[in-house]
């Protein structure tokens, strides 16, 4: 289980970043493995998983990746409807082309970080903004394969 400082900077990065209320979060509970950490339903057996060695366990929910806190993909479609900002609006065909081409032109006043991508209300996943206006796909291959094909 992850300490309540660590617990708090990450919860705290969804609702700055990507305006996610931490309220969104009380339910769940963090359990960290090298670099990736886990969201779990909070539910009274979990104490048992405390005297345990577990590699992973629950929802895949966000990563340390060269310098930045990445949430999953998993993670950005399940709570992603809750974000207000950081979300780069995307006609399919456009997400199309970043899928194809690994990056895009994007002009957006966001701040070097990941970005939420959704189209028609639809949320995909994330990928990374860099300034002045570069967007890097972030997104799995297959996910990829399967939004290249929708276009």
């Amino acid at each position: 289980m992850l300490r309540s400082d660590t617990r708090e900077e990450i919860i705290g990065y969804w609702e700055e970043r990507f305006g996610v209320p931490a309220r969104t979060f009380d339910p769940y509970l963090l359990m960290a493995s090298s670099r990736t950490v886990y969201l779990v339903r909070e539910n009274p057996g979990l104490e048992l998983l405390k005297t345990m060695r577990i590699q992973n366990a629950g929802l895949p929910f966000i990563r340390k990746v060269a310098g930045y806190l990445k949430p999953t993909t998993f993670a950005v479609q399940r709570f992603g409807a809750w974000a207000g900002k950081c979300i780069a609006n995307l006609s399919i065909s456009d997400l199309s082309r970043l899928c194809r081409d690994g990056e895009i032109k994007l002009e957006k006043d966001f701040s070097p970080g990941y970005v939420i991508l959704r189209t028609d209300g639809d949320t995909w996943g994330c990928s990374l903004f860099l300034s002045p206006d570069r967007l890097l796909c972030r997104l799995p291959k297959n996910l990829r394969k399967a939004i290249m094909q929708m276009a």
